[in-house]
């Protein structure tokens, strides 16, 4: 095993997390992760989903479109502040092959005026209980040194609206799925995943790779 499981109870298999998502509980559910310069939590909750056909295109499950449409309009909706889609995915998981619908959205901190927290929901099907396993995670800076991403990427643009990487073109701001879109705040180019390696402490690229463990081991 290479993470550890939570929420393992009432027959219930449980989410298997990386190790540092589960070092400390808080009530019953929740997971705080522990890294350089930036702090997370994981809440898992399951529901019925009855006789539903989750391969129906208006279905989380279904369509990657469709997700990503559904994220956008509710952040929208809701007037969420600096919020922005930065991901969606659909498929099944490599060790259970059970079906995962996975977001990932930015929205402000709650704890500072320029901050920005990032935030992970994840499906799990899991049939043969007809149970969805709802998984929500967030992350956010704790110090400067973990924000750095955003002002050093950033930089590199100057007075330009679009950064060469290679032979890539980077729009400084974009939604990734509807590049039509300017509403809320679009993904910037510093939350591309090609900055993560760069930056193993942002809470952006602990988010992913939570999301990328949950996938793989569950």
């Amino acid at each position: 095993m290479n993470g550890t499981i939570i929420s393992a109870r009432n027959g219930r298999k449980g989410v298997e997390v990386p190790n540092a998502w589960a070092n400390d509980t808080y009530g019953d559910e929740v997971y705080w992760l522990a890294c350089d310069g930036c702090r997370g939590s994981v809440i898992v909750d399951y529901y019925d989903h009855g006789n539903t056909d989750l391969q129906d295109s208006d279905t989380p499950f279904g369509d990657v479109k469709y997700l990503a449409d559904t994220l956008r309009a509710g952040i929208t909706a809701n007037g969420m502040d600096k919020a922005g889609v930065i991901f969606a995915g659909v498929g099944r998981t490599r060790k259970t092959q059970s079906q995962y619908a996975a977001t990932i959205f930015r929205v402000a901190s709650p704890q500072s005026a320029d901050g920005r927290m990032y935030v992970a929901e994840l499906l799990l099907a899991y049939p043969e209980v007809m149970e969805v396993g709802n998984i929500t995670a967030s992350a956010i800076a704790t110090t400067e040194d973990a924000k750095r991403r955003e002002s050093e990427v950033m930089a590199r643009f100057g007075n330009e609206t679009v950064l060469r990487l290679g032979d890539k073109a980077l729009a400084r701001q974009e939604d990734p799925y509807l590049r039509s879109f300017t509403g809320g705040e679009p993904m910037y180019a510093f939350e591309r995943v090609e900055f993560d390696k760069q930056y193993p402490q942002h809470p952006l690229t602990q988010i992913r790779r939570l999301v990328a463990h949950i996938i793989t081991n569950n």
